[in-house]
């Protein structure tokens, strides 16, 4: 009987237990290991800056044309912004396999420079309001910027009800 089904048929079955399954086993990890979460928040901001980099960049372009006061030096912001976002990949990735205090403390370090970069960035386009032409660039720029700053700081405060009290340093 199962063999009369058509070819689509099969594959589709096939499909819908794969992702069943599948969405189980991710459930199943993050019941597992809780600090996923936090490092899961603090992947975001890595993922957020680096996707819309080109509106960045065109919304740095707006500004930098009479940039002055904090403004002029929006370009460093972005750039610490963007390596933040980076070495929050790696923060992320140690959390969730230590689950230690000491990771939690470096990336809540990580958090804190990324909070201002991202103010100093924002205030940066708040200060020069009437200065330069506002397009969908500089909202999305600015938006973007926001919510990882959100997600940051979402996943160090997380991460702080996730550490693993009993980890113990595996010594060679």
């Amino acid at each position: 009987m199962d063999n009369k089904k058509p070819v689509h048929t099969k594959i589709w079955q096939s499909f819908v237990h794969w992702l069943k399954f599948t969405i189980l086993n991710l459930i199943d990890s993050y019941k597992y290991n809780k600090m996923k979460f936090a490092a899961t928040f603090i992947f975001i901001p890595a993922i957020l800056l680096g996707l819309f980099l080109n509106s960045h960049a065109v919304a740095i372009l707006r500004i930098n044309e009479a940039a002055t006061g904090v403004a002029e030096y929006i370009g460093i912001y972005l750039f610490a912004l963007v390596l933040l976002g980076c070495i929050n990949i790696f923060n992320a990735f140690s959390l969730n396999s230590k689950r230690n205090l000491g990771s939690v403390i470096i990336n809540t370090i990580t958090t804190i420079l990324l909070l201002l970069f991202g103010f100093l960035y924002i205030f940066s386009y708040i200060d020069q309001a009437g200065q330069y032409e506002s397009n969908s660039s500089v909202i999305i720029s600015i938006t973007t910027v926001g919510i990882s700053m959100a997600c940051a700081l979402a996943g160090c405060i997380i991460s702080y009800f996730f550490i693993d009290k009993e980890y113990v340093k595996e010594v060679d």
